[in-house]
């Protein structure tokens, strides 16, 4: 990348495990990108060795040398649920194979809701869902911005409802499941 740090919106897709290293976000600061598209390619031989050696993901420090993120939209990658310091995103759209929900918890998908996403108005979460089981957040996740809410599982049980019945957010927020 020429001029990472004029950057504002960047986009790729069709992302392989081949091509993800000479991307490295990892090291680059990006302080004016407000919008930020990735998305690994969706085909078979890509999502076995993404099993077996692991999927791209994100790690926190990107976000550190990113403040001005806005827009986050991630297909197929890795996210880390566990981020410390509030991001100023207003849309989250992540979206991932259903094989691989397991290694999230719900626990940090609310921690990270409650504790790190202050400002969020969009929240996508396209098979990203493990299933809650019987944990309920003692007190509701609150989203106090949030216009939209789109849950999609491909699952015939009832984890998109149990989420959203875990969540606070305002009457006039639009609900997509």
């Amino acid at each position: 990348l020429q001029h990472p740090q004029r950057l504002r919106s960047l986009a790729i897709h069709n992302i392989t495990l081949y091509t993800q290293d000479s991307l490295s976000l990892t090291g680059v600061t990006l302080p004016e990108l407000r919008t930020l598209k990735l998305g690994m390619r969706d085909d078979p031989f890509e999502k076995s060795m993404a099993r077996e050696y692991g999927w791209p993901m994100l790690q926190e420090r990107f976000f550190q040398g990113s403040p001005k993120l806005h827009h986050l939209e991630l297909a197929r990658f890795g996210f880390p649920w566990t981020i410390s310091s509030p991001l100023a995103l207003v849309s989250l759209d992540l979206e991932h194979d259903s094989e691989e929900r397991g290694k999230v918890s719900i626990q940090d998908i609310f921690l990270f809701l409650r504790n790190s996403v202050p400002v969020l108005q969009y929240l996508r979460l396209r098979e990203i869902l493990p299933c809650a089981g019987r944990f309920t957040p003692e007190t509701p996740v609150c989203l106090p911005h949030l216009r939209k809410l789109w849950l999609l599982d491909s699952h015939a049980d009832d984890r998109c409802l149990t989420f959203w019945e875990s969540l606070s957010v305002p009457p006039s927020c639009s609900i997509y499941i």
